[in-house]
């Protein structure tokens, strides 16, 4: 009996988990998709309400997938856009700014 419940646990942790990682992952598409680029810089919003050492992983998850569908430009900087009032209150992270330049590996 104690197997049953450990896997029906371990089961639903996995379902969780997979659910999770989709919405993430709805979430980093959808923010890449709604960048704003003029010239060498690009700013993604995000409008989250916690802080970025929370949101570590989709941080960088949307800078990955910037990079992968734009090889043409290379990430010089970037920078998140976030702002506390108080010690107490949660941060809010606007959104990320990205400075880039062409790729010149991409051009040969």
């Amino acid at each position: 009996m104690k197997k049953i419940g450990i896997f029906f646990a371990l089961l639903s942790f996995v379902l969780l988990f997979q659910t999770n990682s989709n919405a993430q992952s709805d979430f980093v598409k959808q923010c890449v998709a709604n960048r704003i680029t003029i010239g060498n810089n690009t700013y993604i919003p995000m409008n989250l309400f916690e802080r970025p050492a929370r949101k570590v992983q989709t941080i960088l998850w949307i800078l990955k997938t910037f990079e992968e569908q734009s090889p043409e430009l290379k990430v010089v900087y970037w920078k998140i856009e976030k702002q506390q009032t108080t010690y107490l209150r949660n941060e809010i992270i606007f959104g990320i700014w990205i400075q880039h330049e062409p790729n010149k590996k991409s051009k040969k």
